[in-house]
C-alpha cells in the first residue's frame, strides 16, 4: 500500500472517530469521593448524575426531558467515572450517597436545603461527604435523600444504595397519611 493511500486512510479513520465522538457529545468524567474530616477515600459510595434538556412546549411549561442517568460506585480509592454529555445539555443534577454519611447533592445542602452555589461539574473533582451526626434528624435526611434521588424512571444503583432511606421516608409518609 502506498504511503499516500495509508495517510489518506489514517486521516479518514481519525475524521470518522472525531465526528462520531462529537455526534455522541459525551466523554467520561472522573472524580473522587472523600470523607470531609479525614480526607480519606470513601469506597462504595453511589454516584448518580441526571442529564436533561429543555422539553418542547410553551415557555415556562416545557419542563425538563431526561436524556440519561449515569451511575457508578466508587472504588477502594474513592474514584468514580460517569459519562459527561456535551455542554449543549446544560441541565444536570448530581447526587452522592454512602450509608453513615450525609447525602450530597449538586443542587441543595442538607440539613438547610439551601441552594448549593458555585458547583461546577469538572473532570478530577473531589466530593466531600460529611459523616451523619446525631444532631441531624434521620427522618429529614431520609426525605432529603429521596428527593435527591435522580432516576425517577427506573431504579438504578443510587436507588438501591438509598433503599433504607427510601423505606424510612415511606414509613413517615404512611404514618402521616393514616392520621
Amino acid at each position: 500500500m502506498s504511503t499516500k493511500l495509508s495517510m489518506s486512510l489514517l486521516i479518514l479513520v481519525c475524521t470518522v472517530l472525531t465526528l462520531s465522538t462529537s455526534a455522541c457529545g459525551r466523554w467520561m468524567i472522573k472524580g473522587t469521593v472523600i470523607d470531609a474530616e479525614t480526607e480519606k477515600p470513601i469506597e462504595h459510595a453511589a454516584v448518580s448524575i441526571y442529564w436533561g434538556k429543555s422539553g418542547s412546549g410553551p415557555p415556562g411549561l416545557a419542563g425538563d426531558v431526561q436524556v440519561e442517568v449515569a451511575e457508578d460506585f466508587t472504588d477502594a480509592e474513592g474514584h468514580f467515572e460517569v459519562p459527561k454529555y456535551s455542554t449543549l445539555l446544560k441541565h444536570y443534577s448530581m447526587a452522592v450517597y454512602k450509608k453513615g454519611y450525609v447525602c450530597w447533592s449538586s443542587e441543595k445542602i442538607f440539613p438547610t436545603w439551601e441552594e448549593r452555589k458555585n458547583f461546577k461539574l469538572k473532570d478530577g473533582m473531589s466530593i466531600k461527604l460529611e459523616r451523619f451526626k446525631e444532631k441531624y434528624s434521620r427522618e429529614d435526611h431520609a426525605r432529603f435523600t429521596v428527593f435527591m434521588s435522580i432516576n425517577k424512571k427506573s431504579p438504578g444503583l443510587f436507588d438501591s444504595a438509598i433503599k433504607s432511606e427510601d423505606e424510612l421516608f415511606g414509613n413517615i409518609f404512611r404514618r402521616k397519611r393514616s392520621k
